[in-house]
């Protein structure tokens, strides 16, 4: 896990200066060939994946070892650019660092959970957000990009890591925040 920052590039979570939190635009977390930025903070409120009248957008992805291995966020969200899809139209339109930032997908969801301390200590350090991962009235899972069906979406409790099918994408707010794919940025 490194600290992206709009002028110095990638740094060493270790010896950061907290001084140069200005200008940091996520967290880069890097494993095998998966390499995200996961945003500095959620979006301000809890979000529809769909506004209204059940459908599916993308391929569905039914099973468990699919879900965690997916990771097709940023091309899901092509056909999500809508404020029809509250969700991924938030990560599409928010503005931080040149980036081009999407939904997750259950796969990056998946990603930042495996890594998860690291992730909040940098966010953390760099005065970032954390992520939620505690129950409560603030509804404390994510929505991925990756659907199941037309009524449902795979989302992430982070409180005890629990990637599973929500089949209620038109009536059921949950947390978002946006990801960015490393080595693609605005032209």
């Amino acid at each position: 896990v490194y600290i992206l920052h709009e002028t110095l590039g990638v740094r060493d979570v270790e010896g950061w200066n907290p001084n140069d939190n200005e200008g940091v635009v996520g967290v880069l977390v890097i494993e095998d060939e998966h390499k995200i930025v996961v945003a500095l903070e959620d979006s301000p409120k809890n979000l529809l994946w769909l506004k209204e009248h059940n459908r599916l957008i993308n391929e569905p992805v039914k099973e468990i070892e699919d879900a965690e291995s997916d990771f097709n966020g940023e091309e899901y969200c092509i056909k999500l650019n809508s404020p029809d899809f509250p969700a991924a139209y938030y990560c599409k339109t928010y503005n931080k660092g040149e980036r081009n930032w999407h939904l997750p997908s259950s796969g990056e969801l998946w990603l930042i959970c495996r890594h998860l301390e690291e992730i909040q200590n940098s966010l953390e350090m760099v005065g970032g957000q954390k992520l939620v991962t505690t129950f409560g009235d603030d509804v404390p899972w994510y929505w991925s990009s990756t659907e199941s069906s037309a009524d449902g979406a795979w989302g992430l409790f982070l409180s005890n890591s629990d990637l599973g099918i929500w089949n209620f994408k038109v009536s059921l707010n949950g947390k978002v925040r946006p990801v960015s794919n490393f080595n693609k940025n605005k032209n």
